[in-house]
C-alpha cells in the first residue's frame, strides 16, 4: 500500500537533488501516516566493490555524489523538523566503511587505512548529519582495519559524536553486538560484548539480545562498576532528546 521508487543507485544516475528530496517527502509522509518515527535508512555506504550483493541500496560509488544525494533525501525526510507530521527520523548505514567488504561477502572485513577512510567513505556520513541533519546513525557489524565498529571509541565518540555532532543515537546493526564474541572475538561472554560496545560509545542495540538480559546486563554492569553511570546517562539522554524533538511526549 505504499509507493514504489527507484533503488538509490538509480536514483543517484538521476544527478537531481531535487528529485531525490521529493522521493524523501513521499517517503517520509507515507511513513509517519503509518505510525511509524523513524527508518533505517538510508544506506550510506560508498559502494566500490561489485561483488558485493548489496550495492543497488547505496548511491554509488562516488563520494561527492554520494554525500548530495545523502543530504537530499535525509532532508527530505525529516524536513528540518521531525515533530511535523509528515517528518521522520533517519539512520543513515553502515557506518561508516562497509561498501567494500574482504571478497564481496557481506559484514566482512573493510581493508582501508585512516586517510581512505576520511577521504573516501566518512565524507558522505558527514554530509549526511551536518547539511542534512541526521540524528542517528547503525553502526557496521565489520571491522575496518581490525577495528570492530561496534566497539571503536575513534568512530563512535571521537568522530561520530564529538566531531560530527550526533544529535541522536547510534543503534547496532543486527546482531553486531553478538558478533563481537561470535565474530569477531574480542570478548567471551555476551556481557562482555555489551559492556564493551556500550563503554565505547553505542548507544541502542538492534536485535542482538532480548531485551531484559539487556537491561539485566546493563543493571550488573552498572552496579560493579564496568559501566559508568554518566555514560547510562548520556545514552539515556540521547533516547530521550529523540522522543521529545518527535513529539512524542
Amino acid at each position: 500500500g505504499a509507493s514504489i521508487f527507484p533503488v538509490p543507485l538509480t536514483l543517484s544516475q538521476s544527478f537531481d537533488p531535487e528529485l531525490v528530496w521529493e522521493v524523501g517527502d513521499g517517503i517520509a509522509a507515507e511513513t509517519r501516516v503509518l505510525g511509524h518515527q523513524e527508518i533505517l535508512a538510508p544506506n550510506l555506504d560508498v559502494a566500490r566493490d561489485p561483488r558485493w550483493g548489496r550495492t543497488e541500496e547505496t548511491f554509488g560509488e562516488d563520494t561527492y555524489l554520494s554525500a548530495e544525494m545523502a543530504v537530499a533525501i535525509i532532508s527530505g525526510e525529516q524536513k528540518g523538523d521531525i515533530s511535523r507530521p509528515d517528518a521522520i527520523i533517519t539512520e543513515p548505514k553502515h557506518y561508516c566503511v562497509h561498501g567494500i567488504a574482504e571478497g564481496g561477502t557481506n559484514c566482512s572485513h573493510a581493508r582501508a587505512g585512516r586517510r581512505e577512510v576520511e577521504s573516501c567513505y566518512l565524507p558522505v556520513f558527514e554530509a549526511g548529519i551536518k547539511e542534512g541533519g541526521a540524528y542517528n546513525v547503525m553502526v557496521s557489524y565489520n571491522c575496518v582495519d581490525g577495528d570492530p565498529l561496534m566497539c571503536s571509541e575513534w568512530y563512535l565518540k571521537d568522530v561520530l559524536k564529538e566531531r560530527l555532532g550526533l544529535r541522536g543515537y547510534s543503534r547496532s546493526d543486527w546482531w553486531g553486538v553478538a558478533k563481537l564474541k561470535n565474530g569477531h572475538r574480542v570478548v567471551s561472554t555476551d556481557k562482555d560484548a555489551i559492556c564493551l560496545a556500550m563503554k565505547n560509545g553505542l548507544d541502542v542495540q538492534g536485535f542482538d539480545y532480548p531485551a531484559t538480559f539487556w537491561k539485566q546486563s546493563v543493571i550488573e554492569l552498572v552496579n560493579s562498576g564496568k559501566l559508568s553511570m554518566e555514560r547510562l546517562d548520556d545514552i539515556v539522554s540521547r533516547v530521550l532528546r529523540v522522543k521529545f524533538d518527535l513529539g512524542l511526549f
